[in-house]
């Protein structure tokens, strides 16, 4: 088609990617086949159809397009007058887009009902059959389109049956009984009800089929559908009148039709403000054709609806089965509803551009009502079709946010649109959506199940899950996140959001609207994350580990030397002696400022060269006579420690590793224990462990036991305490830090010495 209107007109591929917005070389591609161009084809074939197909001005102008070049003409001067011709043309049929949707509701509800449906043409044929009649009379569709009604009745209720068709194409309705037949020989016993039912430019006439034991025991919802159907069909009539009447004389029309298919006896319309306050313009409709005087009351500039705006803005449709049962919050609506003479009422909210714009309801004068999905659906209808009224005469005095703007909004944000009919499964989902995952528009199925299918498998149970916890508690906005196959294979991240905006008399989501966020450069960047974030974490463990090490194997050999020039210091009977001890000391000192710095240990107080001159010294073992454990791997330590505590008059004991010191402990009363922590066998955590079970088995007096350790990290001291230590002292000791232990812990000169501390 393409091809043979090019050669029509003489348009060149640069003509083409004008008219298209796409690149030259786009189109080279797609006329030459050698580069697949996922959707150009029918880019090209809708933009043509709708801005040439038919119209003579637009064809004139293709021939003036083409001939641009040859007369030296301006293309871009042509475009922008053909610009304006189609824009006229396209709001022109924006207009009938709420019709279109109408007739689509009707489709749909003629697909999916659950009775048997026909439509049947003046001449007797029958124009189509819905799923629900090929199931019951085992018939398929292609079967029985075209073909006689007498083919499927017997001959006995032939006359009745035409006679009924008659009656529906003249506007009458007919219910009446009658036998079909079946395929397999018998006959199917059914209540029929026809009516008549515009389809395009044609009139049919449309039988609701009912098993007659159904037809019994649902006679009611047959007829209330049957009406509502019928109301669907006139409402897209209406509308296309409406423009010669004025705005208010049409939704007053549509009010009437839609009161008098619900049985009502009253139907109105009340404007909003941008706020969503009453702006006092209304529009009422009552059988009796007697105001209620709502209007007046409604007039006033402060008069506003909140109990009624809040249950509207969450749910979108609001049923009140008793005028009388609403309570105190809601004294507004009922002093409204009075005037209404309203004993029920059924409410739906207007839309328009996201905003609240109007409110359209039903008041029932006769009584209490339980109102039915039927009715939610036909007002739904309804509130489409007083929007297309309302938009349509603010067409003719403003430009409109159209639905391709709206589209290139969401386009622009990267959110796929999506709606889902929660009963019937059906799901709508916008072109961004579908171009998300790869899809062209005709190639995704209508249905929900459709996103579902390609829910990473990994991610399938959490997203249902998300979804079937938000459909049974919406208190919050739906939302989820999950990775969705791409119609190429590879896999996206999408972020879901949605909120249920229609709810039945019995508070069961009806419909859920929603969008589609593709977030993969979000969660990969944070995936990057949260892999160099482990990778510093194990860096940083790794560190720890080798810093803890590096300390011990450093601060253990200083131990010895500071210990010992300590010593000497106190020991050495000349003067220039003890100050070449100082020098050591002083040296030391520096040497474990520098290691400390290196090593980022925090200040342990460390006893410096000058600390020991403040110790507690004896001259005399006697004079403490503490008994002491030293629990030292490292031998020059372990002699230096030994020497120290003899010089602070302790009596001491050794042991090589944590296993040693256990069965020390074990024959003996210690005072103190000086404990390493890194030692072969048994290190000694586990060693203070197994002594302090022991103590506690045996019934003695627990030892006051210090870690003397060259670990000096972080936590260390904490770590120690928790296992039952009394102290800690870092390496390197002096005697100081040694004389301080002892003190703070011997026990006094009152106090039993084998009482427990």
């Amino acid at each position: 088609m393409i091809k043979e209107f090019q050669s029509k007109y003489g348009l060149t591929n640069r003509h083409l990617a004008l008219l298209c917005g796409c690149s030259l070389a786009t189109i080279q591609k797609w006329r030459s086949g050698s580069v697949p161009v996922p959707g150009i084809t029918k880019r090209l074939i809708a933009l043509l159809d709708a801005l040439f197909g038919g119209n003579a001005g637009l064809c004139e102008f293709a021939e003036r397009f083409a001939e641009a070049d040859e007369t030296n003409g301006d293309p871009s001067v042509i475009l922008s007058d053909f610009s304006e011709r189609a824009v006229q043309i396209v709001r022109g049929r924006e207009f009938s887009r709420a019709a279109e949707a109408l007739e689509e509701k009707f489709q749909t509800y003629f697909e999916f009902l659950p009775d048997m449906v026909i439509l049947v043409k003046p001449d007797g044929t029958i124009a189509g059959v819905n799923r629900r009649f090929e199931e019951q009379l085992g018939r398929r569709r292609e079967e029985v389109t075209g073909v006689s009604f007498d083919g499927i009745c017997p001959a006995d209720s032939l006359k009745t049956v035409r006679l009924a068709i008659e009656r529906a194409l003249r506007g009458a309705s007919a219910v009446f009984t009658l036998n079909l037949q079946h395929p397999a020989g018998y006959t199917v016993g059914v209540e029929a009800s026809f009516s008549s039912v515009r389809q395009g430019d044609e009139t049919l006439a449309i039988g609701v089929l009912r098993g007659l034991r159904t037809a019994a025991e649902g006679r009611d919802t047959t007829e209330r559908r049957l009406r509502y159907d019928r109301l669907l069909s006139d409402l897209i009539e209406t509308i296309s009148e409406t423009s010669s009447d004025g705005p208010d004389a049409g939704i007053k029309k549509i009010l009437g039709k839609a009161g008098t298919a619900a049985g009502t006896g009253r139907a109105f319309f009340f404007q909003l403000s941008d706020a969503g306050r009453l702006t006092g313009k209304t529009v009422e409709w009552c059988s009796a054709g007697i105001s209620s005087g709502a209007a007046e009351m409604m007039s006033h500039p402060e008069l506003s609806v909140p109990w009624l705006a809040e249950r509207l803005r969450k749910k979108h449709l609001v049923a009140i089965g008793s005028v009388s049962k609403m309570g105190p919050g809601a004294a507004v609506e009922q002093q409204i509803l009075a005037a209404l003479g309203a004993q029920s009422a059924l409410f739906a909210l207007i839309t328009d551009r996201g905003s609240p714009a109007g409110i359209v309801g039903l008041a029932d004068l006769q009584g209490d009502r339980q109102w039915h999905r039927d009715d939610f659906e036909m007002l739904h209808a309804v509130s489409d079709s007083i929007w297309a009224v309302v938009a349509g005469s603010r067409r003719a005095r403003a430009p409109e946010f159209s639905h391709h703007e709206f589209e290139a909004a969401l386009q622009q944000a990267g959110l796929g649109f999506w709606q889902w009919d929660i009963p019937s499964g059906r799901a709508m989902y916008n072109g961004t959506w579908c171009a998300m995952l790869g899809y062209p528009p005709e190639e995704v199925e209508p249905r929900i199940e459709f996103w579902k299918k390609w829910i990473h498998p990994d991610d399938f149970q959490q997203a249902i899950e998300q979804l079937d916890r938000y459909l049974r508690d919406s208190s919050a906005d739906y939302r989820s996140e999950f990775r969705i196959r791409h119609r190429d294979g590879h896999w996206i991240w999408v972020q879901s959001r949605g909120q249920i905006t229609v709810w039945d008399a019995q508070k069961n989501p009806v419909r859920m609207t929603g969008t589609h966020l593709d977030i993969t450069c979000q969660k990969e960047a944070e995936l990057r994350m949260q892999a160099a974030k482990e990778r510093t974490e194990k860096s940083s463990l790794a560190k720890g580990e080798f810093l803890s090490e590096l300390s011990h194997d450093l601060r253990t050999p200083m131990s010895s030397i500071i210990g010992t020039g300590q010593v000497l210091k106190q020991e050495l009977p000349s003067a220039a002696l003890r100050d070449m001890a100082d020098i050591i000391l002083q040296s030391s000192d520096e040497m474990m400022k520098l290691i400390d710095g290196l090593l980022d240990i925090p200040d342990l107080k460390s006893a410096g060269p000058g600390d020991s001159d403040g110790a507690v010294l004896c001259d005399s073992g006697d004079a403490n006579a503490s008994a002491v454990l030293i629990v030292e791997d490292n031998l020059a330590n372990r002699e230096v420690f030994d020497l120290m505590l003899r010089r602070l008059g302790c009596r001491t004991e050794v042991a090589g590793n944590g296993l040693e010191a256990v069965e020390k402990a074990a024959g003996k009363s210690f005072d103190f224990i000086f404990m390493d922590i890194e030692m072969p066998v048994m290190n000694g955590l586990d060693a203070v462990r197994e002594i302090r079970r022991k103590e506690t088995a045996d019934g003695r007096r627990p030892a006051v036991i210090c870690a003397a350790t060259a670990y000096a990290r972080p936590g260390d001291r904490e770590r120690y305490l928790a296992a039952g230590m009394n102290e800690y002292l870092p390496k390197p000791i002096s005697l100081d830090s040694l004389a301080k232990v002892l003190e703070k812990h011997r026990p006094k000169e009152n106090e039993n010495p084998d009482s427990k501390r």
